[in-house]
């Protein structure tokens, strides 16, 4: 059994508690409350136990498989009957084994320090460097009670977000994204019940509201095409998005120059520059353009742009763009086996999982 945090007068009886039943087990769909919940698109949504069933339950992880390498644009969490979670961090991982931290989220900017030893960030996020890992209480407040939403950009803000730099691919390369959380937002008076009392010994009317519910987990990013793709649509042979390369260039992300363009070295394109491979002379026209203008490699480093490496890039809706295509998705899926729908053009498969403190795959 769960109720429905509704602030009351510290000391008096909780009138209207609200609580229903929540039973993964149970034979009525609307008691159960599946992680599937959280990306299926719905209105649905996933709910932990509360801590009346232990205190282990602050820490929950929740882990996405996008299936292959993007280049993420943002996460935006929306909370369902619950405060958004209190102390959490966002992590991203390309092989599921190495995780490093997007962004730190607390309860107040003490505990960004005494937790996470990191200088809180005021205010509105915002962001001095490509690669900055921040820590802010703008998510965690009590209010609103339910419905309360997370948004974290990871390019828009950023110093070189129109034309992302090494530094700002590889920070928004992922393919798995962890949600950790650690704390469950509760509210002050009961925070100071919680300091000095056993749980156990705790009114179970105050314990069962301390929950975490999670109503849509929406993920925008990008192909990683490095600027030589006009679009990215799913290839149903391996259920994959895949570049659909221009320039000359080929691989599947478009990080090489097709055979017969090795004119000049391949280069990543720019939202300014399109770096394109150019058709190798023959004989006679090399030995002509060495007399003409004495062409050597370096002459060509020194009249192309400048080597920067970008990612092809639309709005999240798909609109083209001279250099490429923006792949959006909101996880959409339910099973491993089913389609992702992204968009009317394009499908993405996922694979999500969820695990509490005691399992092995969970992280301290």
């Amino acid at each position: 059994m769960y109720c429905k945090l509704v602030e009351h007068v510290p000391g008096q009886p909780v009138r209207n508690p609200q609580c229903r039943i929540c039973n993964q087990n149970s034979s009525h769909p609307h008691q159960r409350h599946p992680i599937t919940n959280a990306i299926d698109g719905k209105n649905t949504w996933w709910q932990s136990p509360s801590i009346k069933n232990g205190v282990e339950y602050h820490y929950v992880t929740i882990t996405l498989d996008l299936q292959q390498v993007f280049q993420i644009a943002y996460v935006i969490v929306k909370a369902a009957n619950s405060p958004r979670p209190g102390n959490w961090i966002l992590e991203r991982s390309l092989d599921d084994v190495e995780y490093k931290p997007w962004q730190y989220h607390a309860v107040t900017d003490t505990e960004c320090l005494t937790l996470y030893n990191i200088y809180p960030r005021t205010g509105p996020p915002s962001y001095a460097k490509d690669d900055e890992v921040i820590c802010t209480s703008f998510y965690s407040k009590i209010h609103p009670l339910e419905n309360g939403e997370i948004h974290i950009s990871l390019i828009n803000g950023r110093p070189s977000a129109d034309d992302p730099s090494p530094e700002l691919l590889e920070f928004t390369s992922a393919r798995y994204i962890r949600l950790r959380f650690q704390r469950i937002r509760t509210l002050n008076a009961d925070l100071m019940m919680f300091a000095h009392k056993d749980p156990r010994e705790i009114d179970p009317i105050v314990t069962r509201r301390y929950y975490y519910s999670v109503k849509d987990i929406s993920v925008g990013g990008m192909c990683i095409c490095y600027g030589h793709a006009r679009a990215c649509p799913l290839d149903p042979a391996t259920n994959k998005s895949r570049c659909e390369c221009e320039h000359n260039t080929c691989g599947a992300s478009c990080d090489r120059c097709c055979p017969g363009f090795h004119q000049k070295p391949w280069r990543a394109g720019t939202f300014l520059t399109r770096t394109e491979c150019e058709e190798i002379f023959a004989e006679s026209e090399l030995a002509l353009s060495v007399q003409i203008i004495s062409y050597t490699p370096k002459i060509a480093f020194k009249h192309s742009s400048p080597n920067t490496r970008a990612q092809s890039k639309t709005d999240i809706v798909g609109k083209q763009s001279k250099t490429g295509v923006m792949q959006g998705f909101s996880l959409l899926l339910k099973k491993q086996d089913e389609s992702l729908v992204t968009s009317e053009s394009s499908k993405h498969r996922i694979v999500l999982g969820i695990c509490f403190r005691a399992s092995p795959r969970c992280s301290e």
